[in-house]
Order: C-alpha cells, then sequence, then structure tokens
C-alpha cells in the first residue's frame, strides 16, 4: 500500500485525459476524483476511525490518506452519516481557502457546525446542479435506510451523477 504522501503526490501529477475522470478509492464509500483540468473531488471520503466513537466498528483497513494533507476543490458527501462525512476530517479536509463543501442540507448544518463560512457550503437537493471546475455534479434522490425509517426532505440523502449521464453514480447508488 502506498503512503498517504505517495497517494497524494499521484493524485496530483496524475494527468486526465480529455473526456474521462480519474478515479482513486478510499475504501468504504470514498473516491477521489480528478478532471482533465485538474479540479480534484473528494466524495465521501471517510479516513478516521469516528465510527469506532458512534458505532463501536473498527475501520477494515488503514486509511490510504491523511486528510490533514487535503488540498481539494471540493468535499462531496452523498450523506451525513459518519462513514460518509467524516466528523474527523471536515475541519482538514476545508481549510484551504478554495475548497467547498457540496451536500444535503443536513450534512451541510454538519459542515456548518464546524465554523466553515456559509459561502464556502453548498446545499444540493434531488434535481439540483453545481459546477465544481469543469466537473458538473446533479444530485438525485437516493434510498437510503437510517435505522428502519425511510428519510426524505433536508435529511435525505443524494447521489452524485457526474458527466456523461447514467456513467457513474454513487457512492451510494448502485456502486454500493
Amino acid at each position: 500500500m502506498k503512503s498517504s504522501a505517495q497517494l497524494w503526490q499521484e493524485i496530483e501529477e496524475t494527468e486526465v485525459g480529455q473526456g474521462t475522470l480519474a478515479f482513486w478509492w478510499l475504501y468504504q464509500a470514498g473516491i477521489m476524483l480528478k478532471s482533465p483540468a485538474g479540479t480534484i473531488v473528494a466524495i465521501d471520503p471517510y479516513l478516521s476511525e469516528s465510527v469506532m466513537r458512534s458505532y463501536h466498528l473498527p475501520r477494515g483497513v488503514p486509511s490510504p490518506l491523511d486528510s490533514a494533507d487535503a488540498d481539494v476543490d471540493a468535499l462531496l458527501a452523498t450523506h451525513s452519516h459518519e462513514d460518509h462525512l467524516d466528523p474527523d476530517s471536515i475541519e482538514a479536509f476545508l481549510r484551504p481557502r478554495h475548497t467547498r463543501f457540496v451536500g444535503p442540507p443536513m450534512a451541510a448544518d454538519n459542515v456548518r457546525a464546524t465554523g466553515v463560512d456559509q459561502a464556502r457550503i453548498t446545499p444540493v437537493g434531488r434535481g439540483d446542479e453545481v459546477t465544481i471546475g469543469d466537473i458538473s455534479v446533479r444530485a438525485v434522490h437516493a434510498r437510503h435506510m437510517f435505522g428502519l425509517a425511510r428519510v426524505s426532505g433536508d435529511h435525505a440523502p443524494c447521489q452524485c451523477v457526474l458527466p456523461g449521464g447514467e456513467g457513474f453514480r454513487g457512492p451510494c447508488g448502485p456502486m454500493t
């Protein structure tokens, strides 16, 4: 396994061809993606042991990245569960002033509670489209059970659909 520094260097140095995206799986539901223009987006990165505090479940594998080294254009979360919006990584990911957060309202509230300026937070719901550099993201409804109850409204998770329409859905969509 590469060190965190080696993986960040690989992400930074990878050149991405036109019409494609480069993906790095961060384990769990997390991915890092990079576009041809160099836009880097972290989606649902779970990099700490925060779930151990809530659910007494340790990570299954070591974290591939250290969030303290993060320099991404956006942190995107599909919902507010700790293994998708890692509370121990929010501040590190959003330390660079150019980084913004994109996610459903309940997740946006969690980010706002850490002291991040509202201007850097973009709450999204079903049908909303957001552009991050040269990456367009469309939020679509996701059916994710919180306990045994269905969740809707501001608490509903989202999937993201990237360029190409139906080519990629995730991380809580068909990838999981």
